[in-house]
């Protein structure tokens, strides 16, 4: 039964606004819904369907013969230039980033689309071998204990940033420090931050040294304080007022899981 090259274009649209939708979503709101799988998984599998809807809409349509005779080329460059359009987005978006590393996962998929039509076109008995690979490879990662047991389940509910000015006798400046707030299941009870990245007036985040305080732990909630490291100079000027900055901490349990956690733009109070 051949579908409808009506029906295709609207696929693929429907599609793209369904991605742009969930790009629209604030970083806090994902994280209350709990959804564990691998960032960069799932970023491949949705620019993999993106891929094949374009492929077969331009294959499909009769407007132009030269996109339809190299619909494979001109999907995938379709699908990441739309891949970019979508980082960038997430820059206006709360709690959201623009990560190289998401379009890269982006690619990933793509070229992974562009492996399966190339099989399809070649022969049913390609395709039917990498589908076969595929789902083997499915069932294998489902049964893995890693994904399922090493996860952990956190989010955010409060966060602040200071900036101490308190005299100092060199040249690091004001030191910055911060506090995070989370909540995590039962099981997260040796939580620590493994890694500080901070991103100062909509900037690249950017790693930096950092010093702990012992987490305050009450139920189901921790709150983290981390300061600036003593031998470490994070800016040459001090933010200004109301300037704004975001942060991300990467979490790590005592069984190795990790959780990377982001942040709202919060303006910085001072300290004397």
């Amino acid at each position: 039964m051949r579908i409808s090259s009506r029906y295709i274009h609207i696929a693929l649209f429907s599609y793209l606004l369904l991605i742009f939708i969930s790009s629209s979503i604030p970083g806090e709101e994902i994280s209350n819904i709990g959804f564990d799988l691998n960032d960069k998984f799932v970023h491949a599998i949705v620019y993999l369907v993106l891929f094949i809807l374009f492929f077969y809409s331009l294959k499909n349509q009769t407007k132009s013969i030269k996109l339809r005779r190299n619909a494979l080329i001109f999907a995938a460059v379709f699908s990441a230039l739309y891949g970019v359009s979508d980082e960038l987005h997430q820059l206006y978006v709360p709690n959201r980033s623009c990560e190289l590393s998401d379009w890269i996962a982006d690619v990933s998929g793509i070229a992974a689309g562009m492996g399966l039509i190339t099989l399809m076109n070649r022969g049913r008995v390609a395709s039917l071998i990498l589908v076969a690979a595929l789902t083997a490879s499915c069932n294998t990662s489902a049964k893995m204990p890693d994904s399922a047991d090493r996860t952990i389940k956190a989010k955010i509910l409060s966060e602040e940033c200071w900036v101490d000015h308190m005299p100092v006798l060199d040249n690091k400046g004001p030191r910055l420090g911060f506090q995070l707030m989370i909540e995590a299941e039962s099981n997260s009870d040796e939580l620590r931050i493994e890694k500080l990245m901070i991103s100062r007036a909509g900037g690249p985040f950017e790693e930096r040294k950092f010093e702990t305080h012992t987490p305050l732990k009450e139920g189901s909630q921790i709150t983290f304080t981390v300061i600036q490291d003593r031998n470490t100079k994070y800016f040459d000027t001090a933010p200004e007022d109301n300037e704004e900055l975001q942060f991300k901490v990467m979490l790590k349990g005592n069984n190795g899981a990790k959780k990377e956690l982001t942040s709202r733009k919060i303006k910085p109070y001072k300290v004397y």
